[in-house]
């Protein structure tokens, strides 16, 4: 989702933009380069490249950390080699908040928090960014590593808009208590962070968290989407213990496939996340302008 919209607003400003895909694509005013991600990556283009963003990576709530590895951490030393070949200035990594940790905190939480466990996901995307910053050191490398949050953007079929539709067309309303706090960021705040940190100076090696302006709590998010989808908002409730339960069980029975749901996902939708974004302000100039309150509503009512 942030790839291709970052770089049809790159384009618009007048950024020449060079987009390595795995498959034909078109991207408006983008030149597009067919690319594997295996071995000597982009080793074909002779242009020089001051910015380089990485939004490359494999998002997954249920497989483990040796599946995801290849993807999430290993690529990542081969993309900030090829950089360096074609004498990238600044390294833009953009990672997860999922780096921090899946438990809940009643107040904001910043850059610096320990969260406890992260699973195979959260595990991949802390290596994979800490590996990503050593590189860009060794070779010389300015690097800065944004952490969004849950990103939603402009389609109504992809994304957290799509899986709060399907969990709103079940009986189910609420996992908890409906007081907990979710913090999401729209697509373009997202790509305004990225373009924003490829221009300030004395970021090097920072890292910043990327978040939406306005906290909700989970109770007004379903008020909310019920109201845009016309469900009524009474529905079953459902404690965290029971959920983990079940969770547990279909996980087991699932045998290695994707399961209904994970432990993370509970974790998640069950636990307080509010984001503290005043690093991001102060450094960046990072202003969110995209309300999740004022966008839910048409892209659940399209």
């Amino acid at each position: 989702m942030v790839g291709s919209h970052l770089s049809q607003m790159l384009a618009k400003r007048g950024h020449e933009v060079i987009c390595p895909v795995r498959r034909p694509i078109e991207i408006p005013g983008c030149q597009t380069i067919i690319e594997s991600f295996e071995d000597n990556i982009l080793c074909d283009l002779d242009e020089k490249v001051d910015i380089f963003v990485n939004n490359i990576g494999h998002i997954s709530e249920h497989l483990s950390y040796d599946k995801l590895k290849s993807v999430n951490v290993d690529l990542q030393g081969k993309l900030v080699e090829s950089a360096h070949r074609l004498g990238v200035k600044r390294y833009i990594q953009v990672s997860s908040v999922s780096v921090l940790g899946l438990g809940s905190k009643d107040s904001p939480i910043t850059e610096d928090d320990r969260l406890g466990p992260r699973l195979g996901y959260g595990d991949s995307k802390r290596d994979g960014e800490k590996l990503t910053f050593n590189r860009c050191n060794e070779l010389g490398i300015e690097c800065v590593a944004l952490r969004p949050t849950a990103i939603y953007g402009n389609s109504p079929k992809k994304g957290i808009s799509e899986k709060i539709r399907m969990i709103l067309k079940t009986p189910i309303r609420m996992i908890g208590s409906g007081k907990q706090k979710w913090h999401l960021v729209h697509v373009d705040d997202v790509c305004e962070a990225c373009i924003q940190a490829s221009n300030v100076d004395g970021i090097d090696g920072m890292s910043f968290l990327i978040a939406g302006p306005d906290p909700m709590t989970g109770g007004e998010i379903v008020k909310l989407a019920c109201n845009a989808m016309d469900m009524p908002e009474r529905g079953i409730r459902i404690p965290v213990w029971l959920a983990m339960g079940f969770v547990g069980v279909n996980t087991f029975l699932a045998f290695g496939k994707k399961p209904i749901a994970t432990r993370m996902t509970i974790s998640l939708l069950a636990g307080s996340h509010e984001y503290d974004i005043s690093r991001a302000r102060k450094y960046l100039g990072y202003e969110p302008k995209r309300y999740l309150r004022d966008e839910l509503p048409s892209l659940l009512g399209a």
